[in-house]
C-alpha cells in the first residue's frame, strides 16, 4: 500500500496522466481509467489494483491503435498481431486488441483474402497468390478453398498474351525469358506450358 501524492498530466497527451505514490512515479494511465478507478491524491493505492489498471489501460489503447490502423488499411490477424506488438504493446493487450477486432468483424481473415484474390485474380499464378496469402496468415484450409476454382492456366495465358503482346514467341530466348517472367508471377510449369500451347495455337485473348 502507499499514498497518491501526485496525478500530473502528460505534456504530449493531455488525455494521460502520470500517477505518483510516496512521491515516486509509478505508472501512466489514461484519464478515463483514473476517473472509473476514483483515483485521486491523498487516497491509499492498492500495489495488485493498479497494475490490474495498467492492464485494462493498456487494453484500450491496443484496440484504438488497432482501430485507427484498421482505417487506414484493411488487415489479417497476423499483421494486426504484428503492428501491435511493433509498437511495444504488451502480449495480454494484442490478445485482446485483436480478438475484439475479430468479434467484431473488422479483422476477418477469410474476407481479406477474397479482397485479396478479386485484386490479384488474373494478374498473377496461383502459386504466387498461394505464397502472399500464407505469409500474411491466412491459414491453409481458406487459401485452398478459395483457390479451389482458380484458373491458373487462364491467368499465365493472359499474362504471357500481353507479355509477348499476342504474338508467339520469336525464338528460344524470347520464350525462356517469357517463361521466366510468368514463373515470377507464380505460375505453375503445367501452367506456363499449356500458355505456351494455346498462344502458339494462336487462340483468342477474349
Amino acid at each position: 500500500m502507499g499514498i497518491i501524492t501526485k496525478i500530473e498530466a502528460q505534456k504530449k497527451n493531455n488525455q494521460r496522466v502520470n500517477i505518483y505514490i510516496d512521491g515516486g512515479f509509478v505508472c501512466g494511465l489514461t484519464l478515463e481509467t483514473v476517473i472509473l478507478r476514483r483515483l485521486k491524491v491523498g487516497a491509499e493505492a492498492d500495489e495488485d489494483e493498479l497494475k490490474q489498471a495498467v492492464t485494462e489501460d493498456e487494453k484500450k489503447r491496443a484496440f484504438n491503435a488497432l482501430l485507427n490502423s484498421l482505417a487506414a488499411k484493411t488487415q489479417t490477424k497476423k499483421q494486426a498481431e504484428e503492428y501491435l506488438f511493433k509498437k511495444e504493446f504488451i502480449a495480454e493487450a494484442v490478445e485482446y486488441a485483436v480478438g475484439k477486432a475479430v468479434e467484431y468483424g473488422y479483422v476477418d481473415d477469410e474476407k481479406y483474402a477474397e479482397q485479396y484474390l478479386s485484386v490479384h485474380g488474373g494478374k498473377s499464378g496461383k502459386l504466387k497468390i498461394k505464397s502472399e496469402l500464407f505469409s500474411r496468415g491466412i491459414n491453409a484450409e481458406i487459401i485452398e478453398n478459395l483457390l479451389r476454382g482458380y484458373d491458373d492456366g487462364g491467368a499465365a495465358y493472359e499474362l504471357l498474351s500481353k507479355y509477348l503482346r499476342g504474338e508467339p514467341p520469336a525464338d528460344i530466348k524470347e520464350k525462356n525469358r517469357a517463361a521466366r517472367y510468368l514463373a515470377g508471377k507464380g505460375c505453375s510449369y503445367a501452367a506456363i506450358k499449356n500458355a505456351f500451347e494455346r498462344l502458339e495455337k494462336g487462340e483468342d485473348t477474349d
